[in-house]
């Protein structure tokens, strides 16, 4: 078992690696205890973002609650797999830091179809949302989990995904090419996998709580969501496109903005 330790808001936190067996015996025993106690964070770790393309990957899949996270190594097979799928299926009650993208990707690659995952979920960025929908330039936190965790949590919270980069470049890679190729032994990859969880862990009842101190019904919350899942299922279909007249179409559209980017400039 490999085990990080960090500190959130001056609490010991600690992100768990599982390498065997007998560490997922550990964590299938903290999660029965989690479940039992309420929602637990879910999160992945991807090749990128094309959840579509052939040879995109499942890397991670993530548990956690305030004080710990659990990194499971999909990417490996085997008992890490069937571990991660049955916690999925058995969760009933997940939070999530904007679930569109992972109801995707366990979709395609776990095989949990989101109108599963779905209705058992909470997203944290729709609250943040219903909250405060401005962008850090409009004058608002925005929406993504970092500036949300730095706001309502912990002002030292780390940049993540802005920290891994750093890492993928030091070790020969792009921003874009690194979330493949990073070794799956990497601390500071487990590391902010697992911090991840623990963010989205604790923003929830934060967000909770001052949606109530807005006022802020219920109701609307519940139907932002269901407009998450409506929207999910028309973007995993896709539409029909008549390549035949968008083709020609973008390359005028293209040659128009050339145009008139030089008009611009003069």
């Amino acid at each position: 078992m490999k085990i990080f330790r960090h500190e959130v808001a001056g609490d010991p936190v600690a992100v768990h690696v599982p390498e065997g067996t007998a560490d997922l015996g550990e964590f299938w025993t903290w999660f029965n205890d989690v479940r039992a106690r309420g929602p637990i964070a879910l999160d992945t770790e991807t090749s990128g973002l094309d959840v579509y393309s052939p040879t995109y990957q499942l890397r991670t899949v993530q548990f956690g609650d305030a004080h710990d996270a659990w990194v499971i190594p999909w990417e490996r097979g085997g008992y890490f797999q069937t571990y991660a799928r049955q916690a999925i299926e058995r969760a009933r009650q997940v939070v999530i830091h904007n679930a569109n993208f992972d109801w995707h990707v366990l979709g395609r690659h776990a095989g949990i179809p989101l109108e599963d995952l779905a209705p058992w979920t909470t997203d944290t960025r729709i609250l943040a949302a219903l909250i405060d929908p401005r962008q850090p330039q409009e004058g608002g936190a925005g929406t993504a989990l970092k500036p949300l965790s730095a706001k309502w949590i912990d002002p030292a919270a780390p940049d993540t995904q802005g920290g891994l980069t750093k890492v993928f470049n030091s070790l020969g890679m792009t921003k874009e090419t690194g979330w493949a190729r990073i070794s799956l032994d990497h601390p500071t990859y487990l590391l902010y996998a697992g911090l991840d969880v623990i963010f989205t862990a604790r923003l929830a009842p934060v967000l909770r709580s001052e949606l109530v101190r807005l006022g802020v019904r219920p109701e609307l919350v519940t139907y932002e969501h269901e407009l998450a899942r409506i929207c999910a299922v028309m973007q995993r279909t896709g539409l029909l496109v008549d390549q035949d007249y968008a083709a020609p179409l973008a390359r005028r559209l293209a040659v128009e903005a050339d145009q008139y980017r030089a008009v611009a400039a003069r």
